[in-house]
């Protein structure tokens, strides 16, 4: 087993090598990347609490022995604090054959709400901030005493903190402010705790995709919400924008956000990769257009 960037190590491998179980606590289970990642690390061997928000996202889950779902709002204090209780619980069951360990938590859950600012309301702000970005370091507050407890044991000194943030967390269009703010105090919020637990050997890491396919970016759901939107926000708004101008924001909006749709598998590797390399890197963007050309946007001029 060698200790270098690059070197993978599955959870099999561990048990074979170092005698160690290792779990993976995933937020935002129900659908989407989550899902498919608890599916995923499962079947490479770890031991999965997936954490949903709904009871159809729990029941999917009940057949697989290595997957514990877990009833978890990241907004909700009760929700994040019975997830740690289990896992502890779990952690230091004295029947265990093998040494447990969490060995990666990984901040999955999000919602965007679009829309202009004129469009939308504070609550719209609120919602999205509370979830994309307090959720998470409600997340984070609540399991970090189980990671720096194992490192500074030195009895697992490979754990992680894998945050979902997207590209809405390096650059910004219109729009779309509500979901970008909290995406941009993510990203702030990862680099201030990656420097802050390096003293602890945990690494912490932002995974920005770009559009992939999953139920946030589906055309017609997309369509439906600009619709409901357009009819909610009254007569005066309606007649200062005009029609004309909403078709082609709604239009401009969705196309650009459908068009090119990467497969949703290319994140579930990506991510796969950051939970089992020894060193995984710090950020890891994900989509040939975002390396190529909406990184490079980050560079233009303001305008």
């Amino acid at each position: 087993m060698k200790d270098c960037e690059g070197q993978t190590l599955s959870a099999k491998e561990e048990k074979v090598n170092s005698k160690k179980e290792l779990a993976v606590c995933i937020t935002g289970c129900d659908s989407g990347f989550g899902r498919d990642l608890s599916f995923a690390l499962s079947e490479r061997g770890f031991t999965v609490f997936a954490g949903c928000l709904t009871e159809d996202g729990l029941l999917q889950y009940q057949d697989v022995p290595s997957i514990f779902p877990l009833k978890m709002d990241v907004t909700k204090e009760n929700d994040t604090t019975k997830s740690f209780d289990v896992i502890s619980k779990w952690l230091s069951d004295p029947s265990a054959k093998l040494q447990r360990f969490l060995h990666a938590l990984i901040n999955n859950a999000g919602l965007g709400t679009a829309g202009l600012i004129d469009w939308i309301e504070i609550s719209d702000f609120q919602r999205d901030m509370e979830v994309n970005y307090f959720g998470m370091v409600r997340v984070i507050k609540t399991f970090l005493p189980i990671l720096k407890a194992q490192a500074c044991a030195a009895i697992h000194v490979n754990a992680r903190i894998i945050n979902v943030v997207s590209m809405a967390g390096l650059i910004s269009n219109s729009g779309v402010s509500a979901y970008h703010a909290s995406k941009h105090a993510a990203e702030a919020f990862s680099t201030s705790l990656r420097l802050e637990l390096k003293s602890f050997n945990l690494a912490v890491v932002t995974v920005n995709p770009s559009f992939h396919k999953t139920p946030l970016v589906d055309h017609d759901t997309l369509s439906r919400k600009f619709k409901q939107l357009w009819d909610s926000i009254g007569q005066d708004l309606q007649c200062q924008y005009g029609k004309e101008y909403y078709d082609h924001f709604c239009n401009t909006i969705v196309e650009n956000t459908t068009c090119l749709l990467w497969d949703a598998n290319v994140v579930i590797d990506k991510l796969i990769s950051c939970v089992e390399l020894v060193i995984p890197p710090p950020q890891v963007v994900v989509g040939t257009d975002a390396k190529f050309f909406l990184l490079g946007l980050r560079h233009l001029p303001v305008w």
